[in-house]
């Protein structure tokens, strides 16, 4: 039982993140942004179902915000609509790095959810 719990926990993290199509990349940051290489990736394993994304930047750059995504594409809002923050608020520390809050949130989750397959095996 337990063999077969690691297991599972094994090819759960080999597993790709779960990624948004075209027409919703394009949506939620901006016309034309999945053809340029933008990606919306699930933050961590699972996360999408907390609503959970991170942006991937053509250069696999992680930001934590569509408006931050858009401020370092140079544009100065994500949407044409106008109802996202400007680049000026998007610059106020949102992208993500090595130590970012969304990457410890995810290594905590994971390491809990790995112990707790684990435990009811």
């Amino acid at each position: 039982p337990q063999a077969a719990a690691a297991v599972a926990v094994e090819e759960a993290l080999m597993e790709p993140p779960v990624e948004r199509d075209r027409a919703t990349t394009d949506r939620k940051l901006w016309p034309g942004a999945f053809d340029a290489g933008w990606r919306i990736r699930e933050a961590c394993r699972n996360a999408a179902k907390n609503s959970r994304w991170k942006y991937v930047s053509p250069e696999g750059k992680d930001y934590t915000s569509a408006a931050a995504a858009a401020s370092a594409s140079g544009r100065g809002e994500s949407r044409p609509s106008g109802l996202v923050a400007t680049a000026a608020a998007a610059s106020s520390g949102h992208e993500s790095g090595a130590e970012s809050e969304l990457e410890v949130e995810c290594e905590v989750e994971d390491a809990t959810g790995a112990a707790a397959a684990a435990a009811t095996a």
